[in-house]
């Protein structure tokens, strides 16, 4: 085989390779985002559950109203956009709503042994991480991390999804002691649906 010969051979052999890869990386991702689906798509193998957070997936513009510093009444008023899609092949669900402080990130996925979801949380640029677990509620959205209050009391972060709709969905996060006597918002989002999933 001349020099000619086996450079064509080799470019088709090359080429050939990289096809099968591209087929291989396709055929195992095929509900993640793409030109048809820019949101990504349920892969019919996850759990039923994974649709009951489909209301996230997409683009919102939303208004967060945060409560910046512990026990102050005041709200700061922001903007942000909330995006959502399906990843992980569509067994799971990434969404957040970066705003002029925050850049949060959620990764959501749903665990039929313990009948809830499961979800990791990361912020920046000050750094923040942590894990929530919760369910459907009725027609709300709940999730729940233990935690201390900055005064001491034990008891939980409560994060509930409500007022859901193909429009969009408000959303409070709330402190609430063990006894349920305290329940202090430190956090709240109005968002209206500008883009949504296929």
């Amino acid at each position: 085989m001349n020099l000619k010969s086996w450079l064509v051979f080799s470019g088709l052999l090359f080429w050939g390779f990289a096809a099968i890869g591209q087929n291989i990386r396709t055929m195992g991702n095929a509900y993640a985002p793409s030109k048809a689906h820019p949101f990504g798509r349920p892969n019919p193998k996850a759990p039923k559950e994974i649709t009951q957070f489909a209301f996230i997936v997409g683009q919102c513009d939303c208004i967060d109203s945060i409560r910046l510093v512990p026990g102050d009444p005041k709200w700061t008023i922001m903007k942000s956009t909330w995006d959502g899609k399906y990843i992980m092949n569509g067994t799971a669900i990434q969404d957040g709503g970066p705003n002029d402080r925050f850049n949060p990130l959620n990764i959501r996925v749903y665990d039929p042994k313990q009948q809830k979801w499961i979800v990791t949380y990361f912020s920046t640029p000050r750094y923040s991480s942590g894990i929530w677990k919760g369910k459907k509620e009725g027609k709300t959205m709940v999730m729940r991390k233990p935690t201390t209050s900055p005064t001491g009391h034990k008891g939980e972060n409560r994060l509930t999804f409500y007022n859901i709709s193909d429009k969009g969905f408000s959303w409070k996060g709330e402190f609430v002691s063990e006894d349920g006597k305290i329940v202090y918002a430190f956090w709240k989002i109005q968002c209206t649906k500008v883009k949504k999933n296929e």
